[in-house]
């Protein structure tokens, strides 16, 4: 994906695994070069695991699942609120973590849409009729 298609958000999510922690590294180095503002939200196993490897990555680590905090956080950051009752808050330029435990939900609200990466059809969900 070019650096312009991923810096026209609001804020912008990475998920974390091991193999890529110097790509996603890089890639945030070149977003804060492009957009310092942005904020950047980082999870996955990487972020719910080793926590301290992530911190670096961006503003908020969401460490339980994502499907609940996700949501929530945006809408915070969206309105302007305080990210901290979303049990994520920035600090000073380094990433905060959500706290554990925090419940898993009984079904995710949200299904992933796969035709917004470049490469992939389109979801069904996207192209479903009255959608």
């Amino acid at each position: 994906m070019a650096l312009e298609q991923m810096t026209d958000c609001d804020a912008l999510c990475f998920p974390v695994y091991f193999p890529i922690v110097n790509k996603v590294r890089d890639c945030v180095r070149r977003v804060r070069a492009r957009r310092p503002e942005l904020p950047i939200i980082v999870g996955g196993p990487q972020a719910a695991l080793f926590t301290d490897t992530v911190l670096d990555l961006g503003d908020y680590a969401v460490t339980c699942e994502g499907d609940e905090v996700l949501p929530q956080l945006l809408a915070t950051l969206g309105s302007g609120g305080d990210p901290r009752g979303c049990r994520a808050s920035p600090s000073a330029g380094a990433a905060r973590s959500s706290p554990r435990p925090r419940r898993r939900p009984r079904h995710p609200a949200t299904i992933p849409d796969l035709g917004l990466i470049d490469g992939s059809p389109p979801s069904r969900a996207a192209s479903a009729p009255g959608t």
